[in-house]
């Protein structure tokens, strides 16, 4: 009987065993800086402008590690993926790293650093949403209103929004991810048409 019962046993843990959800998936927007072959050195001069890019903000349902999509007005939580960071870092970063590529001569960092910046700016994103739609396709939406404060107080502080859309699918986590990084692209091709200090 005990024989019995052992064996029993065993067969659930191994049909349970079977049935395991798959290792999770973490994921970063794409910086593309992985295929440099050779080390790059920037060097700044102390008279470089130094533009700082303030922690940015987004809704609090959505600061937390979880990829979400939308369909209609309830929120879906994927159970295969996350981000290695949390959403504001994760953009915040991401954000940092596109304006910095667009403008190799100014030091562009969302880090403290020693002295006054050239010049701050504030980012607060209002909605980010990525719509599902059916059939594995999205549409997706980003609000946001951002602020260039230069530290010269005669000069006028710079105060923009705008929306911006992207589609796409949606069919893997990954494929979030892309959306969301379109939608980020849109907003920092459109702050960088003005001066950033």
């Amino acid at each position: 009987m005990n024989k019995f019962i052992a064996l029993s046993s065993l067969s659930t843990l191994f049909i349970l065993g079977g049935c395991s959800a798959p290792p999770l998936k973490y994921y970063t927007f794409n910086e593309n800086i992985i295929n440099q072959s050779t080390n790059k050195i920037t060097q700044y001069s102390e008279i470089s402008p130094t533009i700082i890019i303030t922690p940015i903000t987004i809704p609090d349902y959505l600061d937390t590690t979880d990829i979400v999509t939308r369909e209609n007005s309830s929120l879906h939580h994927s159970v295969n993926g996350r981000m290695s960071s949390v959403l504001s870092v994760a953009i915040t970063d991401y954000v940092t790293h596109l304006l910095s590529v667009k403008n190799p001569t100014l030091f562009i960092t969302n880090q403290r650093q020693v002295g006054m910046p050239t010049s701050q700016i504030l980012i607060n994103i209002s909605h980010l949403d990525v719509q599902n739609l059916g059939n594995q396709n999205g549409s997706a939406i980003l609000e946001a209103d951002w602020s260039i404060i230069p530290r010269n107080e005669h000069l006028p502080i710079n105060k923009q929004k705008g929306t911006f859309f992207a589609s796409g699918s949606i069919a893997s986590d990954s494929d979030v991810i892309k959306i969301e990084e379109a939608l980020l692209i849109q907003l920092v091709n459109q702050i960088n048409k003005n001066p950033l200090y």
